[in-house]
């Protein structure tokens, strides 16, 4: 899902790796930075509801008072009830953080692809 530098990943063609090289691809090591991120907020509740007019493909899901949108693609997005909220953008990429201007709409912070938004209560 998040890796798209450098496709297949680690589901690749077998005729082209094997899987244990596979593991040492970046796109496996970031579903580990995905599961600290899903370990620290979950569990998640879907709400396609959540987002104004949703860019294609992103998500949004409630995570008890927070809100955790996925954008597949670089774009901007507004999300109902981010008014008392702040947040940050994570780069599944690296793991990284950026914080994010207290308006809406929220814009990732590069036009790379893969950005979660993560917003929490001020």
């Amino acid at each position: 899902m998040f890796h798209s530098a450098e496709r297949p990943g680690v589901w690749a063609d077998p005729e082209m790796f094997d899987w244990r090289e596979a593991l040492h691809r970046p796109g496996a090591g970031q579903v580990g930075l995905l599961k600290g991120l899903a370990e620290q907020y979950g569990p998640f509740e879907a709400s396609a509801a959540l987002l104004e007019a949703p860019p294609p493909n992103s998500r949004a899901v409630r995570a008890g008072e927070n809100i955790l949108v996925y954008l597949p693609e670089a774009g901007e997005v507004k999300v109902r009830g981010s008014e008392e909220l702040k947040g940050v953008w994570f780069d599944p990429r690296d793991g990284s953080r950026t914080e994010v201007s207290p308006q809406a709409p929220f814009v990732p912070p590069a036009e790379n692809t893969d950005w979660v938004l993560i917003l929490e209560p001020v």
